[in-house]
C-alpha cells in the first residue's frame, strides 16, 4: 500500500442516539490523515438523523434508510467505500485515544488482519474491565472454535471485505462468522495496543442476547464443524447454567456456573460467547 492507505470506516446504526456522538467524535479525536467514515443508518426515529445531519466534527457520508439488520448495513457501506482498508464501529462503541487508527494502520502495512486489544465500557463511558489481546488465539483454529476477537478493534484489507460479505441471516455471530471465513485464506496479526471501547448496557445485542444468541452460536459452529446437536444442547446449557447460577446464591449458584465447565465447554468473557475446546 502507497503512504497513507485510506481506511473506510463503516459505522452503522439504529436508535443509538445517546451515544453516536461519543462514537463520531473519537473518529473525529483520530490523528490518522485519510479515514473516509461512513454511518449506515437503519431509519432511526431517537434523533440520530438529526445527529448525522448537524454533525461538523469531521466529514461523514451517510445515508439513513430502512435495512435488514447489522449485517445488511455494513454490506451497504462497504459497497459505497472507496478505501484501502475496511474496519466496522458500532455506533455505541468508540476509539479510545486519537492514535487508535495510526497504530492499527501502522501494523497493517503488507499484512492482512490486524486486530488489538480494547476496554469494556460501561453506559456512562466507565471502564468495566480491560479486555487483552490472546495473540495466542489468532490461529485459523482456534478463530474457526472460539469467537475471541475483539471485532472493533480489528482491521483489515479491503478486498478482504468485498471478498466477504456479511451474512445478513445473523444477528449476534455476524463478525465472528466473518473472521472464520477470512482466517481460511489470510493470516491475523495481533496489535500490542487496546484500540477500541465496547460498550456494554442495557440495549446492547450481546446485553440481551441470551439463549437466541447461543442458538445462533451453535449455528455457526454446525456450519463449520458439522456437529449441530452436540453443540445446539451444550450452548443452551451453559447459557441456562450461566443466567440461572448468576441468579443464585452461594454454592447452588457456583456448581451451576461450572456445568459449562463440566460439558466441556470453554466461554469468552469478553462477549459471552462459547465454543468447543478442540
Amino acid at each position: 500500500m502507497t503512504a497513507d492507505p485510506v481506511l473506510s470506516l463503516v459505522t452503522p446504526s439504529y436508535n443509538q442516539a445517546p451515544f453516536l456522538r461519543a462514537t463520531l467524535q473519537s473518529v473525529a479525536d483520530q490523528d490518522y490523515p485519510a479515514i473516509e467514515h461512513i454511518v449506515v443508518d437503519g431509519g432511526s426515529t431517537d434523533g440520530s438523523v438529526e445527529i448525522l445531519r448537524d454533525w461538523d466534527g469531521h466529514p461523514i457520508r451517510w445515508i439513513s434508510e430502512p435495512d435488514r439488520g447489522q449485517a445488511d448495513a455494513i454490506n451497504k457501506g462497504v459497497a459505497m467505500a472507496t478505501g484501502d482498508v475496511f474496519a466496522w464501529l458500532n455506533s455505541d462503541d468508540i476509539y479510545l485515544d486519537g492514535g487508535a487508527v495510526s497504530a492499527a494502520m501502522a501494523a497493517l502495512r503488507g499484512r492482512d488482519v490486524v486486530t488489538g486489544g480494547g476496554r469494556l465500557i460501561s453506559v456512562d463511558g466507565v471502564v468495566l474491565r480491560r479486555l487483552p489481546l490472546r495473540a495466542d488465539r489468532l490461529s485459523r483454529s482456534q478463530i474457526r472454535h472460539v469467537d475471541w476477537i475483539l471485532q472493533p478493534a480489528t482491521f483489515m484489507r479491503m478486498e478482504l471485505a468485498r471478498r466477504f460479505p456479511l451474512d445478513p441471516t445473523l444477528h449476534w455471530a455476524l463478525d465472528w462468522d466473518l473472521f472464520i471465513r477470512v482466517a481460511d485464506v489470510a493470516e491475523f496479526t495481533p496489535l500490542d495496543r487496546e484500540i477500541a471501547g465496547y460498550r456494554y448496557h442495557p440495549g446492547s445485542k450481546t446485553a440481551g442476547g441470551g439463549a437466541p444468541r447461543q442458538r445462533e452460536l451453535a449455528r455457526v459452529i454446525a456450519r463449520y464443524h458439522g456437529y449441530a446437536s452436540i453443540v445446539y444442547l451444550g450452548t443452551l446449557a451453559c447459557a441456562a447454567a450461566l443466567m440461572l447460577g448468576g441468579r443464585l446464591p452461594g454454592a447452588p449458584g457456583r456448581r451451576l456456573r461450572r456445568v459449562p465447565q463440566s460439558l466441556g465447554l470453554r466461554s469468552d468473557r469478553r462477549t459471552k460467547g462459547h465454543g468447543i475446546p478442540f
